[in-house]
């Protein structure tokens, strides 16, 4: 455990990268802010500077101009402690590498050639690896951290991905091997790919509100829950999993078998799988995508199947808020979005009327298009990965 004075030093360090992650780029507006003594502030700077883990900034579209010398402006290195995010999907493995400020230096989607397997798994990310690397023109040793976006269940703090609804070959992979087999990253980490998809949209500013809901709802129902700043994770990691709810003795939509084994999970009812499932047995339609829908069906059967898909959404959302007492619910996915101009009329003012004592104060609906959960689950560990750095240069 570090002692007072050294733990004095590292706090006033970790401040000053903080206030370079929130774009103070000068030592000056470093010093204005942080009320860090401008020789303390101009040192520390100096030091960071050293040790490689900022730098200066000579995009001329950033440069202040200013009448006397250049004031020299910095940010954080893209050439060395940066962060891989990799979002895992049945079709395609997402990467973006971003460096400690949370800018994006590379994205792309690779397609997958084959089906996932506990088998390939570990050899096709390592081949998605090298070739993000070639194709960011980063070397190897510029990735320090590795961050994967995982649907399913996760053992978080051991490593594991123990299932998914999504990737049904892959059982209790273990992501230890990746810290293994690959030389130059130190870290680690797997998050849950809803909790990735929130951070995408609500930490890309610095104005989220302490406490939300961030319900998404399209092939599944997935949730997560920020309480005064912090995720509610639960013992094993496993909270927010809304879509396992039961239903007990619903039958207005003609559900389907949750693939966690249960019959009348929320999953089973509000979701895309189970809204073209219903529209199939009950009207004898059959679509390829919720897309179809207007154009499909009748106006009758559209309203229909959009009052059934509101009167879930409604006692879902007021459930949420009575147990949560949000700030904020976003909500979106692509169920959501068929919807989203009668949603956007109407859905605040009905789940605040229905909900106790009025909440939540406010609802914003996003669009799935707009989420990048494997930036998200990169842009979550920067903190982390800030103290690991200092840890190591302070010591």
């Amino acid at each position: 455990m570090l002692v007072t004075r050294k733990k004095m030093r590292f706090d006033t360090y970790l401040t000053i990268l903080n206030a370079i992650r929130n774009d103070l780029t000068t030592k000056r507006t470093i010093h204005d802010t942080t009320r860090i003594s401008w020789a303390s502030c101009s040192d520390i700077i100096n030091d960071l500077s050293r040790f490689g883990i900022i730098m200066e900034d000579n995009d001329p579209d950033r440069q202040l101009y200013r009448p006397g010398p250049k004031t020299t402006i910095y940010k954080f290195t893209d050439t060395d402690h940066l962060i891989l995010g990799l979002e895992i999907t049945p079709t395609s493995i997402n990467s973006t590498i971003i460096d400690l400020g949370k800018r994006i230096l590379f994205k792309k989607a690779y397609i997958l050639q084959e089906e996932l397997t506990n088998i390939n798994l570990y050899r096709l990310v390592r081949n998605i690896f090298y070739q993000v690397l070639e194709d960011a023109d980063k070397s190897e040793e510029s990735i320090t951290t590795l961050v994967f976006a995982l649907t399913g269940a996760l053992d978080r703090d051991n490593l594991i991905w123990i299932t998914s609804p999504k990737v049904h070959s892959v059982r209790s992979v273990d992501f230890h091997f990746f810290q293994q087999s690959l030389p130059f990253i130190k870290q680690v980490f797997i998050e849950h790919d809803i909790t990735a998809r929130a951070n995408s949209i609500i930490r890309t500013d610095n104005s989220h509100p302490k406490n939300f809901a961030f319900l998404h709802i399209s092939d599944g129902v997935g949730m997560a829950v920020m309480n005064n700043g912090v995720y509610i994770k639960g013992e094993r990691g496993l909270a927010g999993e809304i879509g396992h709810i039961p239903i007990l003795g619903y039958t207005k939509i003609s559900g389907l078998p949750c693939y966690c084994g249960k019959q009348q999970c929320l999953e089973s009812f509000l979701s895309s799988k189970a809204i073209l499932h219903h529209i199939s047995t009950t009207y004898d339609i059959d679509l390829d995508d919720l897309g179809e829908m207007h154009k499909r069906l009748s106006e009758e059967q559209s309203e229909e199947v959009r009052q059934l898909v509101f009167e879930l959404l409604m006692n879902t959302t007021i459930t949420i808020e009575n147990i949560f007492d949000l700030h904020t619910l976003y909500i979106g996915g692509w169920v959501v979005e068929q919807w989203h101009a009668q949603l956007q009329q109407t859905f605040k003012h009905n789940v605040q009327e229905g909900s106790w004592l009025g909440g939540p104060k406010d609802i914003v609906f996003y669009d799935e298009e707009t989420t990048n959960p494997s930036y998200g689950a990169a842009i979550s560990v920067i903190h982390t990965v800030m103290h690991r750095i200092l840890m190591e240069v302070l010591t």
